[in-house]
């Protein structure tokens, strides 16, 4: 059977890489002026985007994963820094579908280089915390999460107070005034908690059930050269039990039962059978 833990890591690999190689193409469309649309800009000045910094920041923390996956050091520090990057672009990709879709059209909210940025990037980023972190994160490491926004937020009201709204309140948040604006940020950052507090509970239940799968393998391990796997069936009570068969002496090793298709396909997945054979 192969090394589940081992291929994990290098799907993990190749996901981060994507994220990486994704972000750069479409900053790069960006920065030459390659890509149209509504919220871009040539040259630096894109970097004005909180879109542009988040999914910058996702890719920055996703390659850092990529250099500590090999030393193995910090885990628990890359952790962190991976659930504030998935929440900074799931950030993007609420506020998209919240409020600047329906302000500008979601047409050109995921034209060219903004359908990476705006929605590709973010899920990936998302789907990849939940799936594959390994570190158990707290509330207080949540915290994090709404960084950020707020310094993003900090910088785009001290930069229409310092040189005028006109021109620099790119994503209209103050155009009904300050308090308003000043609310919506707040609203972004608890977004961000949100997200991330989310994106933390659902990690939980993926290492929760990759833990019991662990567990079970290591308790009733299956040897496919000595073994086959089958379902026994009761002809008279319909109880299904799983477990593993010696092909020399017929011995049952029973591992669960089966009482929902469900759970067969649980016990499929944990010994990665291809194929189970029923015996009544």
């Amino acid at each position: 059977m192969p090394d589940k833990s081992s291929t994990k890591e290098k799907i993990r690999r190749i996901w981060n890489a994507a994220m990486v190689a994704l972000v750069l193409y479409a900053w790069w469309g960006m920065f030459f002026n390659t890509e149209e649309g509504v919220l871009t800009s040539k040259g630096f000045t894109n970097l004005k985007f909180y879109t542009t910094l988040s999914n910058l920041f996702a890719a920055v923390v996703a390659a850092v994963w990529i250099a500590g996956a090999v030393t193995k050091k910090k885990r628990r520090a890359i952790a962190i820094w991976k659930l504030t990057g998935a929440a900074a672009v799931g950030v993007t990709f609420l506020v998209v579908i919240g409020f600047l879709g329906p302000l500008y059209g979601f047409g050109s909210m995921y034209r060219g280089a903004n359908f990476f940025l705006h929605l590709v990037v973010p899920l990936l980023a998302m789907v990849e915390f939940v799936l594959f972190n390994e570190q158990k994160l707290s509330r207080r490491d949540n915290l994090f999460t709404m960084l950020p926004p707020f310094v993003y937020g900090v910088f785009y009201i001290g930069n229409t107070l310092w040189n005028g709204v006109d021109g620099n309140d790119i994503y209209g948040f103050l155009r009904w005034g300050y308090p308003v604006g000043l609310l919506l940020f707040a609203v972004i950052c608890a977004v961000a908690y949100g997200t991330g507090g989310l994106l933390r509970i659902a990690n939980a239940k993926c290492r929760r059930s990759g833990r019991e799968q662990s567990t079970l393998r290591e308790q009733i391990p299956f040897d496919p050269k000595t073994q086959y796997a089958v379902i026994r069936s009761s002809i008279c009570t319909g109880e299904k039990v799983a477990g593993f068969k010696d092909k020399v002496g017929g011995h049952f090793t029973e591992v669960m039962f089966l009482r929902t298709p469900e759970d067969e396909k649980r016990f499929r997945e944990i010994y990665e059978l291809e194929e189970v054979k029923t015996e009544y």
